[in-house]
């Protein structure tokens, strides 16, 4: 038998560190109770387990060193991307621009997105899409950017307004709070919520400046005349994916919790 999750560790606003998700902390609570243990009843067991704790401490702080960075600007790091990578990239850089830079040739490197793109299928609401994802891919990577931005707004509204089919309301009619990532990387307090009010911002008057935002509003609209550019298209790659966390995110926030054994 199964019991319904408990929401003491789901927070309806976003993580201020990803040490902050429930997942972690349980994890860390875990690493320091063993550790305690192999104090006593397994030394040899002692160094092995430092190291995998360092290791896990050094994946959070990447996370949270992204965010720093590139967070502002409107990425999100979502559950797809190689830690080591990004890593790199941190490490390679020494300004947001220049890692801006280095995640947009990433998302310009097929092999890797290609299989980015295959683990979409696991959501049907995406496989019924996945000939415009196609063409928006297609649009990439021949330098089209602003139909790449056009196919991948639409997918991205109606992938959510098909996964909660009891709400009916797509990306665009969502309050960012709405887009809470439960226990997910896209969930940070730079993730996808912050993503969201520039998402959803309106532009009524009409804007001739290239802008490098991804404004679906103005986008959508007709009122932003110049995005046609690679940081759009790159971001609107990057928010699919976020999407597509949060998702899985709230599938598994609703998910029974196994009944403790009595």
């Amino acid at each position: 038998m199964s019991t319904p999750r408990k929401t003491t560790d789901n927070p309806r606003k976003p993580y201020g560190s990803v040490m902050d998700l429930p997942s972690f902390r349980e994890l860390s609570r875990g690493f320091k109770g063993v550790d305690l243990l192999t104090r006593f009843i397994a030394r040899d067991q002692w160094a092995e387990l430092q190291q995998r704790y360092k290791e896990f401490q050094q994946l959070a702080q990447t996370v949270d060193d992204f965010y720093e960075r590139l967070g502002p600007r409107n990425w999100i790091f979502h559950e797809l991307m190689n830690v080591g990578r990004i890593e790199s990239i941190l490490r390679e850089t020494e300004t947001a621009e220049g890692a801006e830079a280095a995640l947009i040739e990433m998302y310009q490197d097929t092999e890797t997105t290609g299989w980015w793109l295959l683990q979409l299928s696991r959501h049907e609401a995406l496989r019924a899409r996945m000939g415009q994802i196609d063409r928006a891919r297609e649009h990439y990577d021949a330098g089209q950017f602003s139909s790449c931005a056009f196919h991948l707004i639409a997918v991205m509204d109606g992938f959510v307004n098909d996964f909660e089919a009891d709400k009916r309301r797509g990306l665009a009619a969502r309050d960012a709070d709405e887009m809470f990532a439960w226990d997910s990387v896209v969930g940070h307090h730079h993730g996808l919520t912050h993503v969201m009010q520039t998402f959803t911002a309106s532009t009524k008057k009409r804007q001739d400046e290239e802008v490098f935002e991804l404004h679906r509003h103005g986008i959508m609209h007709g009122s932003i005349t110049k995005f046609d550019n690679p940081v759009v298209a790159t971001k609107a790659w990057n928010m699919l994916f976020a999407v597509v966390d949060w998702a899985d995110a709230r599938q598994q926030e609703k998910a029974p919790k196994p009944a403790t054994p009595t």
